[in-house]
């Protein structure tokens, strides 16, 4: 929204200032992604080690 307003302000002058203004954008709070364990990775290329399309697809 606040790109789309800022478009009209600027390029269309439709508009002379934008309601985006005076907002502030969310917080959003980091969360870390979590890590596939050794064990995961493994069980993973285990299942991927087949040929055939329906081993690989599995």
């Amino acid at each position: 929204m606040r790109t789309f307003f800022k478009w009209l302000v600027e390029v269309e002058e439709e508009i002379d200032r934008s309601p985006m203004d005076r907002t502030k954008p969310p917080r959003v709070p980091e969360q870390p992604v979590p890590i596939v364990s050794d064990d995961g990775v493994s069980g993973l290329l285990k299942v991927c080690s087949g040929k055939g399309f329906e081993s690989v697809r599995a």
